[in-house]
């Protein structure tokens, strides 16, 4: 009987191995059109590989998604150094009463090679423009990549007032709806980002990297510059208060940590609590996130908690475009408190000029941050 079991476990995971190594040939629109068709299969993609502010992801071709794009994970880990500077997720706390995605996934084990360690070197490689520019990278990077392609049949939904009544999806605000945890990649080139040419006429004067002593006195000292009752001021006490006190139990979790790696214990129904059902994960790259930058992104990721959980109807019904564009207004005014002359963006999108005239000033910050959701982080309006 011995026998017949060691030789049963010996089929058995020959035949695992060959289906891992069976990778099914995909592009990523083919995944995005039909994402459940490719779900827990190892898929081979020949794709660009972006990475910034806040995603990583797998660039589709005008596929004609709302969000053309794949996020890309490390198996947990890893520790790479590409990825988000900034990820927020969502994940059902205890007493959610929703939908949540609770798919159990096989383990992905990635071929530390020396391709990989090409491919993660060139996508971390910082753009140095001398001012703010957070998540700035020097290359995108094309590549082929093979992993397993994770779709989720859930996404993240709302309803007419606001609250999170379905969680699924991957990487930040959960927006994609599909996922690939890196198993290998080969046929690494790069292509060095084209700054230069955006940022012609553009002062990028240096701002102080020490900063505050902590990102919320930052914030707070940002709110302070401006004025706690004008506009800009309000705005910047949202994103703080939505954080809350030191030790409160509002679901908010800050984890200085991997922006880049698939974890399951963030997916699924948590052991946690949370007052509305939802925990949000606030994930920080604190390579990359020094004193003002700190600053900027948690006001960021403020400002999304804020109106995920706005009783606002106007608020409520806002896309994820509107939601991201809304939040890096939030950011730019924290930059701005701290006197930054310009603001640029993954990719050399100059959100913020000193040198604006004042009349110009709103219409350049409106094309700039939709042109950038659009060309950048590839959504469709």
């Amino acid at each position: 009987m011995k026998k017949l079991v060691l030789l049963c476990t010996a089929i058995f995971l020959g035949v695992c191995s060959a289906a891992q190594g069976q990778a099914v040939n995909a592009t990523v629109c083919e995944i995005l059109k039909n994402p459940q068709a490719f779900n827990g299969k190892t898929v081979q993609v020949q794709a660009t590989v972006r990475a910034g502010f806040d995603m990583f992801i797998l660039v589709g071709d005008n596929c004609g998604q709302g969000v053309n794009g794949i996020w890309l994970s490390y198996p947990e880990g890893t520790k790479g150094k590409a990825g988000a500077a900034v990820v927020l997720e969502f994940q059902a706390a205890k007493s959610f009463t929703g939908k949540t995605d609770t798919t159990q996934r096989a383990q992905v084990t990635l071929e530390k090679s020396k391709e990989f360690k090409q491919f993660d070197s060139l996508l971390s490689t910082a753009y140095k423009s001398g001012g703010l520019c957070i998540g700035c990278v020097k290359n995108e990077v094309t590549a082929t990549l093979t992993g397993r392609l994770d779709a989720s049949e859930t996404s993240l939904k709302r309803d007419t007032s606001g609250h999170i009544v379905e969680i699924g999806g991957f990487g930040h605000l959960n927006m994609y709806k599909t996922r690939l945890v890196l198993q290998s990649v080969t046929g690494v080139t790069a292509k060095e980002i084209d700054y230069a040419f955006k940022l012609r006429g553009v002062t990028t004067e240096a701002l102080d990297n020490e900063g505050p002593a902590d990102a919320i006195s930052g914030m707070k000292q940002a709110e302070k510059n401006f004025g706690a009752t004008t506009p800009s001021g309000a705005l910047i006490r949202r994103a703080i208060d939505a954080f809350g006190k030191p030790g409160d139990d509002n679901g908010v979790m800050v984890s200085p940590g991997w922006t880049n790696e698939a974890n399951a214990k963030r997916e699924g129904v948590s052991t946690s609590s949370s007052p509305d059902g939802v925990l949000y994960y606030c994930l920080f790259d604190m390579n990359r996130l020094k004193g003002v930058s700190l600053s900027v992104a948690i006001a960021f990721d403020g400002a999304m908690i804020a109106d995920m959980r706005s009783s606002d109807a106007r608020v409520a019904s806002a896309s994820v475009y509107e939601l991201e564009a809304r939040a890096y207004n939030v950011e730019l005014m924290t930059a701005v408190a701290f006197g930054a002359k310009a603001f640029v963006l993954p990719g050399g999108t100059v959100y913020w000029n000193n040198a604006w005239p004042a009349n110009d000033r709103g219409t350049n910050l409106q094309n700039a941050i939709f042109s950038y959701l659009a060309d950048q982080e590839v959504f469709h309006h």
